[in-house]
């Protein structure tokens, strides 16, 4: 007997050893969600050999998230899917991958044994990182955010709001609520007129280069970059924007959430705007004083917003947004996140995370994108 449970101790000893019970300096569970261990040639010493515990965190979609990552090729991973992560869990997992909410929340709390979970790396499923770049949040891992997957999403929902103001979409759904037959109601061109793109990035430049395909003049506004060859004139500063005001028809703010863009488009710039200018905000709703915006709508400065981030989400109902006629709200759905199009960064930047190379779309805590 003593020598048949010697002989039972080496073998569990050989299985953890061959199924990586061990990766770095964490113990692998012994329940699994979904494992994927696919051994690849390798030579020695390329890349990393290890389990890579990976925590899939989101409260949207997380099924179509769990569908297509169970489905990929990701060598020496084990997948946990959750909408609402333990913190052991957490602690347990070397890779996040889901909403920045979610993750912060998990940093911020110690656990029993007075630690933080620390994982290597979290990659957003979200554009926007705001949650994690605060001050006083820990930066010790590298973060990455989603890019490369909004630009067609944001560029339509750009010119369809232009093309919907041109051509007094609301106006004619006002006439036909009223059965009332109105000639005067006349479409506006859209070509030959400008728009102004505040934060031209790799959305922005997006955006730059549909709006010049229609016709558009171009009009970038940036903290100093200047690499967009779709934009036909750049600004910077306050003072740049003072400028361009009077020309722009068109305004469409896509910048993140940063100290340095709070209140961008306020009542000085209202005040030189051109009258009727349409105003599109979807980057993050700190970017505009919504009581100046609301003063120059009154006025008529402004002749409409369309509005889809706000500094409180969901927008309260007792807003004042909500009672004006030209304004019109989407529920921060201009570019929403695709599970397959969020997969498809997440496996690529997994991929090179194994192979032990740089990572894409990397943020910068400093500058919060």
């Amino acid at each position: 007997m003593r020598r048949c449970a010697i002989w039972w101790m080496i073998l569990l000893r050989i299985v953890s050893g061959v199924n990586g019970f061990r990766f770095g300096r964490r113990k692998c569970p012994l329940l699994t969600t979904v494992r994927r261990n696919t051994v690849h040639n390798m030579q020695d010493g390329e890349g990393r050999n290890e389990l890579n515990h990976i925590l899939v965190a989101t409260k949207e979609g997380l099924e179509d998230y769990r569908s297509i990552l169970s489905a990929s090729d990701l060598r020496h991973a084990e997948l946990h899917f959750t909408s609402d992560p333990s913190l052991d869990l957490a602690a347990r997992c070397n890779v996040w991958f889901g909403a920045p909410s979610i993750a912060a929340q998990l940093l911020l709390v110690e656990s029993n044994t007075n630690s933080r979970p620390t994982p290597d790396w979290i990659q957003s499923t979200w554009a926007g990182v705001e949650p994690l770049v605060k001050p006083g949040m820990p930066s010790n891992y590298v973060l990455t955010n989603m890019r490369g997957i909004f630009n067609d999403v944001a560029s339509e929902y750009v010119l369809g709001h232009i093309f919907g103001y041109a051509l007094r979409i609301r106006q004619h759904l006002e006439c036909n609520s009223s059965r009332r037959w109105n000639p005067t109601v006349t479409p506006d061109r859209v070509a030959g007129k400008t728009v102004g793109i505040l934060g031209v990035g790799e959305i922005g430049g997006s955006i730059a280069k549909s709006c010049k395909a229609v016709g558009l003049n171009v009009y970038g506004w940036t903290r100093s970059s200047e690499g967009c060859p779709h934009v036909d004139e750049y600004y910077h500063g306050q003072a740049g924007l003072i400028s361009m005001a009077p020309v722009v028809d068109y305004w469409v703010c896509v910048m993140p959430n940063t100290p340095a863009s709070a209140n961008t488009l306020n009542k000085s710039v209202f005040d030189q705007m051109k009258r009727g200018a349409l105003v599109i905000n979807m980057g993050r709703g700190t970017a505009i004083a919504d009581d100046d915006l609301l003063v120059a709508l009154e006025e008529g400065v402004v002749g409409a917003a369309v509005l889809d981030v706000f500094r409180e989400e969901p927008l309260p109902t007792t807003h004042p947004y909500w009672s004006c006629e030209n304004v019109l709200i989407t529920s921060h759905t201009a570019a929403k996140t695709m599970p397959s199009d969020a997969v498809s960064v997440f496996v690529d930047n997994y991929r090179r995370f194994v192979a032990e190379q740089d990572l894409k779309y990397v943020v910068d805590f400093d500058r919060g994108y």
